[in-house]
């Protein structure tokens, strides 16, 4: 069986390339063999996905991973905020951050960066000087 650190990086490295779906099968294929997915794993197929434009599914992943039990951490968070605000769906971000907040993840400096570039970037500067309060 496939220790942890060797799965880990397996699923990492495939995102990579650009072959999500080789890694939905590998990650499918861990837990058939009783390696459960964990923040890292989510994360990595979360992040393949965004990197080839396919977010429809990275939220599928998203929601999956949270209906599992494991709970999203800041990288999870700020991958998926910064999709919306590249984007411009603003207003899906800033509900990704009350999300965030609810559910007691610690917001950084990377996600109000996030927020602030993504708002200037899409015009809505006295917006963005919000999150300097």
């Amino acid at each position: 069986m496939l220790k942890y650190n060797v799965s880990y990086f397996l699923l990492d490295a495939v995102p990579s390339e650009n072959q999500v779906g080789v890694a939905s099968k590998l990650a499918i294929a861990l837990t058939s063999k009783g390696i459960s997915p964990d923040v890292c794993t989510f994360n990595s197929l979360i992040q393949g996905l965004c990197l080839s434009s396919k977010f429809e599914t990275a939220l599928e992943v998203f929601q999956d991973m949270k209906n599992k039990g494991c709970q999203p951490d800041e990288f999870t968070y700020n991958m998926l905020i910064d999709w919306y605000c590249t984007k411009g769906k603003l207003d899906s971000a800033l509900r990704l951050l009350n999300e965030m907040e609810s559910s007691g993840c610690p917001q950084n400096v990377i996600t109000y960066n996030t927020l602030i570039e993504g708002f200037c970037k899409n015009r809505k500067i006295e917006e963005a000087g919000k999150f300097f309060d």
